[in-house]
C-alpha cells in the first residue's frame, strides 16, 4: 500500500497472520522478511522462525520509476507454517511459491494487474 507501507492483501485462514488467539501480531514478527525490498533476497526462497511460527516466502521487487509511486512495488508470496514443520513446508511447498511468484511477477510486469488501484480491488475479493 502507497500510504500504510507493507500489508497483508490476503491471509487463509483470516487472522492468521495478523492475530492469533493469544493476541500475537505474527506478521510485525515476519513482515520485513516477506517483502524486503533488497535486492540480494530479489526471487531468493526466505524462510524465518519466531519461536513457534515460521514462514516461508520468495519475496519480489519490481522497479519502475513511472509505474509505481513509490519507484517499486515489493510483494512476497509466501506460507506461515509452525515452527517445528518448516523444514517439511520447505520441500513440500518451496517449488510451488517459485514458481507462483514468478508468475505473478510477469503477469504484472505485463499487464500492472497488482498495481492498478481498479484492478487491486479485483484481487482483494
Amino acid at each position: 500500500d502507497d500510504v500504510k507501507g507493507p500489508v497483508v492483501l490476503y491471509e487463509e485462514p483470516p487472522g492468521c497472520l495478523t492475530r492469533d488467539e493469544e493476541g500475537r501480531r505474527i506478521w510485525e514478527c515476519f513482515g520485513d522478511y516477506v517483502i524486503t525490498g533488497r535486492e540480494p533476497l530479489d526471487g531468493v526462497a526466505v524462510r524465518a522462525r519466531a519461536g513457534r511460527d515460521a514462514v516461508l516466502c520468495v519475496p519480489q521487487i519490481l522497479r519502475s520509476e513511472t509505474r509505481y509511486v513509490r519507484n517499486a512495488l515489493l510483494f512476497g508470496l509466501g506460507v506461515a507454517v509452525p515452527g517445528a514443520d518448516l523444514p517439511a513446508a520447505t520441500g513440500a511447498c518451496l517449488p510451488a511459491l517459485q514458481r507462483l511468484s514468478r508468475s505473478l511477477r510477469a503477469l504484472e510486469a505485463e499487464a500492472q494487474d497488482a498495481s492498478w488501484a481498479a484492478r487491486k480491488e479485483r484481487l482483494e475479493a
